[in-house]
């Protein structure tokens, strides 16, 4: 199992997520910017110890930006050949799953693209 609680913070060209996971248990401030709605993002992160989300989430707030929304996330995580394939639960959507292959800039997305399809 990979629960978590995050926080979202929508901009114009992409997303900041502040997460705290608990297995492993970490804090994770990520940014993703791109387009969410054609699954193709740049993603970062930044992991920080445990139990800083409160104080991750503070310093967003005070620098003038406000969550769109704050996510309690069940999740089990299944690696298949080099993809995650996530099982989760949210109240907002149910069940649903994702499916991810994280590549490197020098990589071309199409390949990872068909390998998420097999």
């Amino acid at each position: 199992e990979n629960n978590k609680t995050s926080q979202f913070f929508v901009f114009r060209r992409g997303i900041l997520k502040v997460s705290e996971h608990e297995n492993p248990a970490r804090s994770v401030l990520s940014v993703k910017i791109g387009d969410e709605a054609a699954s193709k993002l740049e993603e970062h992160e930044s992991e920080f110890k445990p139990g800083s989300y409160a104080r991750l989430v503070r310093l967003i707030r005070e620098l003038g930006y406000e969550p769109k929304e704050e996510v309690v996330q069940k999740r089990t995580d299944y690696n298949v050949d080099g993809c995650t394939i996530s099982l989760k639960y949210t109240d907002s959507w149910g069940y649903h799953f994702e499916a991810e292959k994280m590549i490197d800039d020098s990589e071309d997305d199409s390949q990872a693209r068909e390998e998420l399809l097999k």
